[in-house]
């Protein structure tokens, strides 16, 4: 058998496959779909990562501000020692100092929040009765102490503020100090 002439101008290849030019587009496209998909992800992992941060930070704040609530409440006696350190007398219990310093919160010398986290604010401030108790000694309030403290963690900060009534009653204005200040 002898092979059939082909036309002139007829194509001579039989074989399937892809040209140089469509090879080029596919890798192009495909590259690009990658680095799309390498962006998102690299995008959910940071937000994911701040979120992390955010939820550690909330409940490092309000761990601590149960501590120091907790001890509050208990207080017969708040001083503050100087602008970044106060103690706290809490009747028959030992004394509780609280000290601020380059950036970390010390509850009797050891820190209370993770070493990652730095303390930007601190305070403890007394404040006036807002109302009256009637009680045997008319001059009797409770105590009240607002409290103030703001963390930060490498991408983000929390704060919280709150109010503290504690348990002992107390004469407003402080009776001691009015007296020494008389003489």
């Amino acid at each position: 058998m002898t092979p059939s002439p082909t036309p002139r101008g007829a194509c001579r290849h039989t074989q399937a496959g892809f040209t140089l030019v469509e090879l080029s587009i596919t890798m192009l496209l495909m590259t690009l779909l990658v680095g799309m998909l390498f962006s998102v992800y690299t995008f959910l992992n940071r937000q994911f990562t701040m979120w992390q941060e955010r939820v550690h930070l909330q409940s490092q704040v309000h761990v601590l501000m149960q501590r120091i609530s907790r001890d509050l409440q208990a207080a017969t006696l708040v001083e503050p020692d100087s602008v970044q350190a106060w103690t706290i007398a809490l009747g028959e219990a030992p004394t509780v100092r609280y000290v601020y310093v380059d950036s970390v919160l010390q509850r009797n010398g050891r820190g209370m929040h993770a070493e990652e986290l730095r303390v930007i604010s601190f305070g403890i401030t007394r404040m006036a009765p807002s109302l009256p108790m009637v009680v045997a000694d008319s001059n009797a309030w409770p105590l009240r102490y607002d409290v103030s403290l703001q963390l930060a963690g490498t991408h983000a900060a929390y704060a919280l503020n709150t109010s503290v009534t504690s348990r002992s009653w107390s004469s407003w204005p402080p009776l001691a100090r009015l007296s020494a200040a008389e003489e």
